[in-house]
């Protein structure tokens, strides 16, 4: 008849379409067979339907950035003996970033799931998620085969929630050199060192929440992650001076130079 081909036809189109362009197919959702909204009397595990009832899903992020620099140099006193006259300087600075992200509009998939699972009408009339004697508190079966409207906020309220991620950076780092002068050779300028030591320490993270960080969200997921690293470094530059100021040669010098991290 017909009605069993319009009804065959609706059934065909419900079943190749899932909330925000196939969720369902993305994640295992299946609106059930005995869902008070099916009338079909069939799972189905692909529907297409905007939910514009849940409003926008929105992105909201605060942002703070500490930064620290300090310095000191100089040039050490005769009182240093040998290493009067030696140029000195010390640095360091303190980095960080955080933020705060704050997410609406995405659901809870698990929710989800009870609201399109089996659901009953109980003998006040209420619609209930689960089954006669097994019904699941604070669940709302969830209506998508009806028109404008059928999505109301009672539905709604139990599936969305807010959640609060927090990222930060984080960089400590701190130096220490010295060069000067050490002896003269035949050439007129003197043999210079330079001496060093560098240390930093970098860290950073990013801690979703708990919802987004067990996978139970239909926006993006991701895992609490975070790490840091610790160095120190030394150096040094040791320049010769060969030939200097000659008729052909105005300088030649040879620079020996080394660091290593641990």
């Amino acid at each position: 008849s017909s009605s069993d081909l319009l009804s065959g036809l609706r059934e065909e189109r419900l079943d190749i379409a899932f909330i925000r362009s196939g969720l369902a197919d993305t994640e295992g959702l299946t609106v059930s067979a005995q869902n008070i909204y099916n009338p079909f009397g069939r799972d189905f595990d692909a529907i297409y339907r905007r939910l514009v009832e849940f409003g926008r899903r929105t992105t909201r992020q605060d942002a703070h950035t500490f930064h620290l620099t300090a310095g000191l140099d100089g040039d050490l006193p005769a009182a240093a003996g040998w290493l009067s006259g030696w140029s000195w300087d010390l640095a360091f600075n303190y980095n960080r970033n955080e933020v705060t992200e704050i997410k609406t509009g995405n659901l809870r998939i698990p929710k989800l799931q009870d609201a399109l699972g089996p659901s009953f009408v109980d003998m006040t009339g209420t619609p209930r998620c689960g089954t006669p004697g097994m019904a699941i508190d604070g669940c709302v079966p969830l209506n998508l085969f009806g028109g404008p409207g059928s999505i109301t906020q009672d539905m709604v309220d139990p599936l969305t929630f807010t959640g609060v991620a927090r990222g930060y950076n984080e960089l400590i780092g701190a130096q220490a050199n010295f060069s000067g002068e050490l002896f003269r050779l035949w050439a007129e300028r003197a043999v210079g060192l330079a001496v060093g030591y560098e240390f930093r320490s970098v860290g950073g993270g990013l801690i979703p929440d708990p919802i987004t960080n067990a996978g139970e969200t239909t926006g993006n997921k991701s895992s609490i992650t975070e790490g840091s690293y610790k160095a120190n470094e030394l150096y040094g530059e040791l320049n010769l001076p060969v030939i200097d100021k000659l008729p052909a040669v105005e300088t030649l010098e040879m620079i020996v130079a080394g660091r290593g991290s641990f």
